[in-house]
């Protein structure tokens, strides 16, 4: 029933919008059909209500024709999209919200809410296919055999999950693997059911006969499922009771990742399983290493790194995430340039040309070239470091556009410009807190809690300037 609401919006929308611009009916037939017929549930409404709003809009200001009509192709299109995919607006809502705060996952009656805000269900979840070269037989039942090799799919997955290809969707089955030959008295490794961070354990196990116990993570990864709750004491003591791990091993120890540790109460998985837990290096590839020395971790086993090339790496990953809603906004400016590049307007549609690659210069500085600089930013806080950061940046593009005149611009302008390529590039590296080591829980909470009021505000007040400076100049 949403799916048919949101299809009348569009259709009511678009047939009037076309009336609007024969100009047969006023300006508010578009809006008001698209508002009456589609909000219901609104499954991708918003976004279709408001390109029709540019549609109807197009026989109104009719020096604006071209710019307006491809602002609303351009939400209409996504709207679509979105009701293709049944994506209901209260899910997206939640997503951005979910930003404010950083917070456990809360459980409900139908899974475990993941990081985003979505719902992950227990029933819906598709776990990736894991290559098996065999079973071992036990008391409890067979045991797949995996290969410590990765295949095709393996390699090209990984680069996919770290441009944020399907990431919250990539998952291995939880329960107990064998690597090798494995023997009763053979380790036992815990991980996270987040298939990258299974792949790259067997993958460093490669030689070694062991048995891989493998938590229900939701598909997180071990340090953010151990933030969360999910890779903790009672996922660990209730997965050592369903694959009947006391029957099948004869050690009692198992070795947990270092950075699992938050999530895991040693002493009450000894009481409640009978098992004791051992703390791994914090790199897989060392624990070859910390096994021939009897499970000893020397310091720099111990210690959390986060080199250059680390940061930049993850630093592609914040730039995809950005990616769809950058180029749907580079849309709008190379509309604009389209639209007064006409002959009428000479070569006024240049600016909107610079913007584009002004806006994608702030999403660089805000995402890669904060993640690379960060340790000698000023300031301790990431969204301090990302505005200065930023300002500096906005402030070199602007004396260049100037001194070259490849976009000559008043100091008011560059003031306004200035504010919001800081404000972007502060909000991007406040977003970075997620996938750093150089903070902490509460740290987070605290300057999220004061720096988004600033960094919206510097938005906002810019852009109303230049729409009040823009129509005080053509009204």
């Amino acid at each position: 029933m949403k799916r048919t609401w949101a299809w009348l919006g569009v259709l009511a929308g678009f047939l009037s919008s076309l009336a609007g611009l024969a100009g047969t009916v006023c300006i508010t037939c578009g809006p008001v059909c698209g508002v009456v017929c589609g909000t219901a549930c609104a499954t991708g409404a918003g976004y279709v209500i408001t390109g029709i709003l540019g549609l109807s809009l197009a026989t109104f200001f009719q020096k604006y024709s071209v710019w307006l009509i491809g602002l609303g192709i351009l939400f209409v299109a996504r709207g679509i999209f979105l009701i293709l995919r049944r994506e209901p607006m209260k899910v997206q809502f939640a997503q951005k919200r979910s930003f404010r705060g950083v917070r456990k996952p809360k459980k409900t009656d139908e899974g475990v809410e993941e990081c985003c805000g979505n719902v992950l269900s227990k029933e819906e979840t598709v776990f990736r296919p894991v290559s098996r070269l065999g079973v071992i037989a036990t008391s409890k039942g067979e045991i797949p055999v995996i290969s410590s090799d990765w295949s095709f799919a393996d390699a090209t997955g990984a680069i996919a999950v770290r441009l944020n290809f399907d990431r919250m969707n990539y998952a291995v089955a939880p329960g107990l693997y064998a690597l090798g030959k494995p023997l009763p008295a053979s380790p036992v490794f815990v991980s996270a059911n987040y298939k990258l961070s299974f792949d790259i354990l067997r993958r460093e196990l490669k030689g070694l006969d062991s048995w891989l116990l493998v938590l229900d993570t939701n598909g997180i990864n071990v340090w953010c499922a151990a933030g969360k709750g999910t890779f903790g004491t009672g996922e660990l003591v209730k997965r050592i009771a369903d694959t009947g791990l006391s029957k099948i091993v004869t050690t009692r120890k198992l070795i947990v990742p270092q950075l699992g540790a938050p999530g895991i109460e040693a002493h009450k998985v000894q009481q409640r399983s009978g098992f004791s837990v051992i703390y791994g290096p914090v790199q897989a590839q060392d624990i070859p290493t910390f096994l021939s020395a009897g499970c000893q971790a020397t310091p720099e086993m111990r210690k959390v790194t986060f080199p250059a090339l680390e940061r930049f790496t993850v630093s592609v990953m914040e730039v995809a995430l950005v990616l769809k809603k950058g180029l749907f906004i580079t849309g709008l400016f190379l509309m604009g340039t389209l639209a007064w590049s006409a002959p009428a307007y000479s070569n006024a549609g240049r600016p909107f040309l610079v913007l584009a690659g002004v806006f994608w210069a702030a999403i660089l500085t805000g995402t890669v070239l904060h993640a690379v600089l960060l340790p000698v930013l000023p300031g301790r806080a990431f969204s301090v470091r990302g505005g200065f950061l930023g300002l500096a940046v906005a402030s070199l593009i602007s004396i260049l556009g100037n001194s070259t005149g490849v976009f000559p611009h008043s100091f008011s302008t560059s003031i306004c410009m200035a504010l919001l390529f800081s404000a972007l590039s502060a909000y991007l590296a406040l977003n970075f807190t997620g996938a750093s080591t150089f903070t902490s829980h509460t740290g987070v909470k605290k300057e999220v809690e004061w720096a988004l009021p600033i960094i919206y505000a510097a938005m906002v007040i810019p852009v109303l300037f230049q729409i009040l400076s823009f129509f005080g100049r053509v009204v």
